[in-house]
Formats: structure tokens, sequence, C-alpha cells
């Protein structure tokens, strides 16, 4: 009987010391994907936001009413356009104040994001709060609600 308790214990004391590694390990790899996606966004790398965001995925924002992931794909290949053709120009996309939730394989992550550069000759400099819900999905994390909000 002692053995048995004894063998139980080891094993609960080793399921817990595996989820606290997994948790570890989950916020590593999400930090990692979170930079990967910031990047992608600053320089429009749409086949690389389409692999880092959910079916279905949701954006919103203060301004406008909720839309789809294909709804946000035609926006960034608009955007994209304007990139390559020299009428947008970003000098600046910094996420900071960063907050991560983990729930499981999903998180909530918090920060302030700050932009500058110009678009058709004007310059631009923005600060938003962003809130954005991550799932993992087939071990890999992905974006799967975005909302912000303009902090000036």
């Amino acid at each position: 009987m002692k053995t048995t308790i004894y063998h139980l214990a080891l094993l609960l004391v080793g399921v817990a010391c595996t989820v606290e590694v997994s948790t570890e390990s989950d916020s590593s790899q999400l930090n990692q994907t979170i930079d990967e996606f910031n990047k992608a966004f600053e320089m429009c790398d749409i086949q690389t936001l389409d692999r880092l965001t959910t079916e279905p995925y949701v954006h919103s924002n203060g301004n406008n009413p909720a839309i789809t992931k294909k709804e946000w794909m035609a926006y960034l290949k608009k955007r994209k356009a304007q990139l390559d053709g020299g009428q947008l120009k970003v000098t600046k996309y910094a996420l900071s104040e960063k907050k991560v939730t983990l729930h499981d394989q999903s998180a909530i992550v918090t920060g302030l994001i700050e932009m500058a550069g110009m678009l058709d000759s004007l310059s631009f400099s923005r600060k938003i709060r962003v809130s954005n819900f991550w799932i993992k999905e087939n071990n890999q994390w992905k974006r799967a609600g975005f909302h912000d909000t303009r902090m000036e």
C-alpha cells in the first residue's frame, strides 16, 4: 500500500512539473509568434499573417464594425500595395506594455502599439491600446481575435 501511494505521489509531482514546463514553453513560443506576427504586419507579409490567424478570425477596432479574416486580408492587400507603391512608409511599429495571460491552449495578450510613418506624404504618429486573443492549433499559436482603441 505504501509503495502504491509513493508511486501515485511521484506521478502527481511529475504531472505538476510537466504542466509548469509546458506553460513556460507555451509562453516562450507565444512571445516568439507575437514578435513574428508584428514584424509581418509592419512589412505586410500577407502569407505569414494568413498562417498566423485562425479561421474564423475576428478583427475589430473602435472606429468600425468587426470584420472577418477575408475582409482583413483584403485590407492587407490594399496596405501592401500602398507600401510597395511608396504611398505608405512605416518608420515605427512597436509593441510595449505587453501582458500575456495563458489559459490552457489560449491566451489573452494586451499592450500598447506605437506606430509612425508617412501616408500620401502626410506624417502620422499613433498609439493604440490592443487586446488580442490567441489559441494554439496543431502546436502553433494563432491570433483568433483583435481589438484596438486609439489613445489620442
